[in-house]
């Protein structure tokens, strides 16, 4: 039995121990610690919130071009930016995005595998339109 099958740390998600449980080898795996503070049960409940919000709610975008793609889509613009975004473009988009994206470095190198349980932390000094 390794450590990871007897900790009781809350961080670990319940697929890692019970892959662990099963006797899967997860030892080589970069991405096997993830960190949650959401049950998935919380998850649930904050993405119908969530959808809730897009739909009725809405956005702001300050990009003519993205305004152009999401109104063609099927969302409703008004205000001028103003976006609402129906739940099930929301989920559409969802099934369709990409499971895995990579980011590179300025010399070509990968740098940020976007992907699973893979966390990334910054400084957010470059996030132009984000009021907190």
């Amino acid at each position: 039995m390794t450590s990871l099958e007897r900790a009781p740390n809350p961080l670990y998600f319940d697929e890692v121990l019970t892959m662990t449980n099963r006797g899967i080898d997860i030892t080589g795996r970069q991405d096997r610690f993830a960190f949650t503070r959401l049950s998935p049960r919380q998850c649930e409940q904050l993405h119908a919130a969530s959808l809730t919000i897009l739909e009725r709610t809405g956005v702001r975008l300050y990009e003519p071009e993205a305004l152009e793609l999401v109104k063609r889509a099927g969302a409703e613009v008004s205000d001028g930016n103003r976006v609402r975004i129906p739940s099930r473009l929301v989920e559409q988009a969802l099934q369709t995005a990409p499971k895995r994206v990579v980011l590179y470095d300025r010399n070509g190198e990968p740098v940020m595998p976007l992907e699973g349980y893979r966390s990334f932390y910054g400084p957010g000094s470059d996030l132009l339109n984000i009021i907190d």
